[in-house]
């Protein structure tokens, strides 16, 4: 049974719930808080800062003489790239593009549409779906679109904003060797690179990790270029009818203005929970459903046309399909959410739910089964094993520290992990055992409040302890 669709950008605060019943219902939203004029994604005091601060860099470290080569830009690369563990088919819609009618009260992008807001400079890249869930666990990073040197750099800044506001954001601005300049801004709080004003970087090297500091209301990134160190150079990387500032392109190999896909298949026995801005959401995926049980399905959608076919099965280990049918979409949405309730086969065994458009298909892996789910490499299970209780991790819940022992263990190396809800890894480490107790501390306090599953493997032998991280 179908329940839902909407409209939702990562770069808008949106509070969405969700709820599967028996009819269709729809997700609500708020109205969302879009940038204009009067409250730009970088205020024109902001641009005056880091115009005096870059001018200042670039002439100490000798880099006045960059620019002969202004009217044939480098081709930059995609400023964004998944972090090692996410395994969604994407990550990322095109929220905003560069205003071409500077004209008050009017505005267009390069392709003559209206996917931008009026005076806008650059091209606002929101992460989705779970925007904050991907910002709180660094799993979308900013890399150098170009080599170049870095020019001025910004950290510390609070970075999950909902609300227009003057507050600073945490960015960095390189300059390349034609003289052309990239703008990375929003990123989050203590992500950036550990390299300095001064150093170059290498193109797709790492930046930082996409956030909401400054005046955002969610976690994307404000990406701009520009010929000179002054506001009023910016470009348009898009080369399209549109485009007044730039006549070809400025990317290596430019993206097409829409990019209908799916971002995400998931199931799992309860509804995603989507908070609002800035409280983080929880997808509840689950990698084990029992027998005949009802699961919750979802499928997120980028620049949904309509007409679109999406085709959604469940198959077998033996690739039947058991279940399937289609999400003809009747909207052109940028960014959508469609739900199910579907009754699963009473056969235990390994299945997949695949979501399929355009010779492209998400898929997620799960098992039917009575037994508990024991996490592996990539999964998602939080449920422990059997043999939990040769484990002692106390104290549990904890908010700082755990301390971790375990006897009966041949002597060898063993692997300590803890992933998360989604079977994200967030910590690893090595634990030595040469006696009958093994003993080892940690330190947890980084990680976000929930729980985590903690894993110990070697020889052959795999135990696991559910522990809950929380703040007292």
């Amino acid at each position: 049974m179908k329940i839902a669709a909407t409209t939702i950008c990562a770069a808008l605060c949106c509070a969405i719930s969700m709820s599967i019943h028996a009819q269709p219902t729809l997700i609500s939203q708020q109205s969302p808080i879009l940038n204009d004029a009067s409250h730009p994604c970088i205020s024109d005091a902001m641009y005056q800062i880091i115009e005096q601060r870059c001018s200042t860099n670039v002439h100490a470290l000798g880099l006045d003489h960059l620019g002969s080569q202004r009217n044939n830009p480098v081709a930059l690369n995609w400023p964004l790239r998944m972090a090692n563990g996410l395994s969604d088919n994407s990550y990322y819609i095109i929220s905003a593009y560069v205003d071409q009618d500077q004209s008050s009260g009017s505005y267009k992008d390069w392709n003559c549409g209206a996917n931008t807001y009026d005076t806008h400079r650059g091209t606002d890249i929101c992460t989705y779906p779970y925007p904050f869930y991907k910002m709180d666990n660094n799993q979308v990073e900013v890399v150098a679109a170009a080599a170049g040197i870095i020019i001025d750099k910004h950290d510390g800044e609070f970075d999950k904003n909902c609300v227009h506001s003057n507050a600073q954001a945490n960015y960095i601005v390189i300059e390349h060797a034609d003289g052309t300049f990239a703008n990375y801004f929003h990123m989050k709080k203590n992500s950036l690179t550990s390299k300095n004003i001064g150093e170059s970087v290498a193109v797709g090297e790492y930046l930082g990790v996409v956030g909401s500091s400054g005046d955002a209301n969610g976690p994307h990134l404000h990406f701009e270029v520009r010929t000179a160190n002054s506001a009023s150079a910016y470009k348009d990387p898009f080369a399209g009818g549109c485009n007044s500032l730039n006549t070809t392109s400025w990317w290596a190999t430019q993206k097409p203005y829409t990019e209908p896909a799916v971002l995400k298949a998931q199931i799992g026995n309860v509804d995603p929970v989507l908070a609002s801005c800035p409280n983080t959401e929880t997808p509840n995926e689950s990698p084990c459903l029992q027998p005949g049980s009802d699961a919750r399905i979802y499928v997120f959608l980028r620049d949904e046309t309509q007409g679109m076919v999406v085709n959604i099965k469940i198959k077998d280990s033996t690739g039947h399909a058991v279940l399937s049918w289609p999400l003809t979409s009747a909207q052109t949405q940028l960014a959508s959410i469609y739900g199910w309730q579907q009754h699963l086969p009473t056969q235990q065994g390994s299945y997949t739910l695949e979501a399929s458009y355009n010779n492209t298909t998400s898929v997620s892996s799960f098992e039917i089964t009575t037994a508990q789910c024991r996490i592996a490499s990539g999964s998602t299970g939080i449920e422990e094993a059997d043999n939990a209780n040769a484990i002692n991790v106390y104290p549990n819940p904890t908010s700082g520290r755990i301390n971790i022992s375990s006897t009966g263990l041949a002597a060898g190396t063993y692997n300590v992990m803890l992933h998360d809800m989604l079977g994200q890894e967030v910590m690893q480490d090595d634990m030595i055992v040469s006696g009958a107790t093994a003993e080892k501390t940690m330190s947890v306090s980084g990680l976000m409040d929930g729980i985590y599953l903690l894993s110990i493997r070697g020889n052959g032998t795999t135990l696991t302890r559910k522990i809950q991280k929380a703040t007292f």
